[in-house]
């Protein structure tokens, strides 16, 4: 049972290093009001993970609208060439996305869904 939460622990602080990493410092928000913004998690892990499979990262966007009370819906926004990069072979990469999104989101007490859509 010990290396279940190891395995816990090392996830937790990947995020955490994964959100320290993409929020701006000009923000000056601390890790409790971090924690506050709904699905903060969930926006930045999918910001990293699409910025590192497209060509241009700097065209990546994502946005996040709450549809419900514990519903969160996000758009990533990719230019035009790296569209085929994000949704992949049958639809295999964007469908990984959306399941690591869907993970990360049940950590925080969520339920996503993730559109893709060019610029």
């Amino acid at each position: 049972m010990s290396d279940f939460n190891n395995i816990n622990q090392a996830e937790d602080e990947s995020v955490d290093e994964i959100n320290h990493n993409l929020i701006d410092d000009d923000e000056n928000l601390s890790d409790a009001d971090i924690n506050k913004i709904v699905g903060a998690n969930t926006k930045n892990v999918l910001e990293y993970l699409v910025k590192s499979l497209v060509k241009d990262p700097d065209a990546v966007v994502v946005e996040s609208k709450e549809t419900a009370k514990d519903n969160i819906q996000f758009s990533l926004h990719v230019s035009p060439g790296d569209l085929g990069r994000v949704i992949g072979r049958q639809g295999r990469t964007a469908k990984a996305i959306r399941v690591v999104a869907s993970a990360v989101a049940h950590r925080e007490g969520l339920k996503t869904s993730v559109d893709i859509v060019d610029q």
